[in-house]
């Protein structure tokens, strides 16, 4: 009986193989690796609100929030909407097979002056500058990391807190540990987008933050 058991085991055990086998070697007629997951181009987007028609729209660059004055009040933690598409959105290691797979990134990164990047002086410092979407040669510094379409901008890691920052959405491929890029090479990244903090009121906003005017 003991034995029927141990045989009946070590069947479905060199079954579960053969089957870890064939899915790790199942490859493309041309001996690639199958592309699981999404295949598409995939993009991200900040999400600032919806229109009538219920779109999304994208930041104005006079965007404005309310933190707080004292580093613990929970305002701080500013969540941002992303809208990304055709990239499985998962914390690190769960991605499995999946090419098209990582996490989002936000970073803060170097504003341009007048002048710079094609601004032509129209965006001071803490615009967005140059091409719609354009990504500045500054490398950034990583504020929050998210496995979901919301992010939090952590006002509490800046030395100074209030002001504009300009900041950046990447999205990291598990399989690289690098942006993920497009079939074209281009980075799946958000355009550069600014944020104002302030401690009390934004202007035109009577104190309840939300978009300056």
């Amino acid at each position: 009986m003991l034995r029927s058991r141990a045989v009946h085991r070590l069947r479905w055990l060199a079954a579960g193989s053969l089957l870890a086998v064939a899915l790790v070697h199942c490859d493309d007629s041309d001996g690639s690796t199958p592309d699981y997951g999404p295949t598409g181009t995939p993009s991200v987007r900040v999400v600032y609100g919806f229109d009538k028609e219920g779109n999304p729209v994208s930041p104005p660059p006079d965007w404005c929030t309310v933190i707080g004055d004292s580093a613990d009040d929970p305002r701080s933690r500013v969540p941002i909407a992303l809208e990304v598409t055709e990239v499985t959105l998962r914390p690190p290691g769960l991605c499995g097979v999946q090419k098209q797979c990582g996490y989002a990134q936000l970073s803060v990164v170097c504003a341009p002056t007048p002048g710079e990047g094609g601004a032509g002086g129209e965006s001071g410092a803490g615009g967005a500058g140059g091409e719609e979407g354009e990504q500045l040669p500054c490398p950034g510094v990583v504020n929050a990391t998210s496995a979901a379409e919301v992010i939090e901008a952590d006002f509490t890691k800046l030395a100074d807190r209030y002001g504009p920052r300009t900041f950046r959405v990447d999205i990291i491929a598990e399989s690289t540990g690098e942006v993920l890029l497009d079939k074209n090479g281009k980075k799946v990244s958000t355009p550069l987008f600014t944020l104002t903090t302030v401690a009390d009121a934004c202007p035109g906003q009577g104190g309840s933050g939300g978009s300056g005017s």
